[in-house]
């Protein structure tokens, strides 16, 4: 079965459940639920169910914890649910961990090298996509740890005809938003299968350069979905400082040859400061 682009609210309010059911049914909760804050929550009101064989029995070193299911009906159908935030040291430090790394690398495991690519390549530009390193961090964790590490359950789905739901919340659903990029960019390691994306407040998962080609993939299309409220701070963070060395180039402040243009840095400081001070300083508080 193929999957259709655009939003679909049954969809949406089935992945929503599963990210939900995700914080209920991690084994770092499990006995402290309660005092955590979170319901007991049934499995999703439809014929999916949770594959053992592929879901961890345990968490991360980063308290990254995540559920494979299966639609019963449609056995050609998955979902890759990513639990999001808990009350642990561990997975707030994920959130913590928030310098942008380059948002494409090699992971190498003895003589193998992997490739870890979630974003184009930039070739020579002086910016280039940038991801949040906590969240990234969380990713390879849970791609080659625990009893049952990602990268063999992404390799076990990638077949022709197979659909592929990924989906989280809050610092899940950035995970989630990795994930896509990864299996979007990776081609040859994870060809096959159709991904739709459905992410429940998000946090930012990377720069902009980042976001531009995560729309590229998968969002201009209809094909990743992030439903936020206008009122929910979760997705304006995690907070960034960006120096003039991380613009774009050229930027009115650098030449191209990477150096502060003189002209451009007299005029900068000729501006009157009772008209440009009120701009400064909202740009410095975002």
């Amino acid at each position: 079965m193929t999957l259709k682009a655009g939003f679909q609210l049954a969809e949406a309010q089935l992945l929503l459940e599963m990210a939900q059911h995700a914080y209920a049914g991690t084994p770092s909760l499990s006995e402290a639920a309660a005092t955590c804050g979170v319901p007991a929550v049934p499995d999703p009101s439809s014929n999916w169910a949770i594959v053992k064989d592929l879901t961890p029995t345990g968490a991360t070193l980063l308290d990254n914890y995540w559920q494979v299911w299966q639609n019963q009906s449609d056995t050609s159908q998955y979902a890759i649910a990513v639990r999001g935030t808990v009350e642990s040291a561990a997975s707030v430090l994920a959130d913590l961990l928030f310098p942008l790394i380059n948002a494409r690398f090699d992971v190498k495991l003895g003589p193998i090298s992997l490739p870890f690519y979630l974003a184009r390549d930039e070739g020579d530009s002086a910016v280039k996509a940038g991801v949040h390193s906590g969240f990234a961090l969380s990713l390879l964790l849970m791609l080659f740890t625990t009893d049952h590490p990602l990268y063999v359950t992404l390799g076990l789905l990638a077949q022709p005809g197979n659909d592929v739901y990924i989906t989280g919340h809050s610092q899940g659903a950035s995970i989630a938003t990795l994930l896509t990029s990864l299996v979007r960019h990776s081609t040859l390691l994870f060809k096959g299968p159709d991904y739709k994306t459905y992410t429940f407040a998000p946090a930012k998962a990377g720069n902009d350069h980042y976001a531009y080609d995560y729309a590229r993939l998968a969002a201009v299309d209809g094909y990743g979905w992030a439903v936020t409220s206008t009122q929910d701070w979760v997705p304006q963070a995690p907070f960034s400082l960006e120096w003039i060395s991380d613009l774009n180039t050229p930027n009115p402040l650098r030449g191209f040859g990477s150096t502060p243009d003189p002209q451009a840095m007299i005029a900068l400081a000729a501006w009157s400061p009772t008209v440009r001070a009120p701009s400064i300083a909202f740009a410095m508080t975002r």
